[in-house]
């Protein structure tokens, strides 16, 4: 038996197959055009530089929170231990709705979430204007 299994993954191993090697022949041949030219050492920082700048911009909304904190905190009237439960409640906001977001994106399309997203928004903004909360939170904080 076991020879049986060594006899065939050694005929396997030794078949050549058609579509294989012409696969293999391409992904091993040399790029023949000028635009496969390796990037010098500038643009590589140049590149990591946009990369970064976008990267800060991108996450700034998820860093700003935390260092406005302390500005927060008198405004509303938290305790310590308030602060940090809204601290909390961001950052796994943050962390569900971008899952969720990357999963309507990944299902329905960039563009029809972001029009439903902008929707959504612009439908909800004018409801705390209409019945006030913080006040109540403000009133309950102390």
């Amino acid at each position: 038996m076991i020879a049986q299994t060594a006899q065939a993954s050694q005929t396997w191993s030794d078949r050549e197959d058609p579509d294989l090697s012409a696969m293999q022949d391409q992904w091993l041949a040399k790029p023949t055009t000028a635009s496969a030219a390796p990037l010098n050492q500038i643009a590589v920082a140049g590149i990591v530089a946009l990369l970064g700048v976008s990267y800060m911009f991108n996450s700034m909304d998820r860093q700003v929170f935390p260092a406005l904190l302390s500005a927060i905190i008198p405004q509303y009237g938290l305790t310590l231990p308030q602060a940090g439960f809204v601290s909390t409640v961001f950052t796994v906001m943050v962390a569900l709705f971008g899952t969720l977001s990357g999963w309507f994106m990944a299902r329905f399309g960039r563009k029809p979430v972001l029009g439903g997203v902008l929707l959504a928004y612009s439908l909800f903004t004018p409801l705390p204007r209409s019945r006030p909360v913080l006040p109540r939170c403000r009133s309950t904080a102390r």
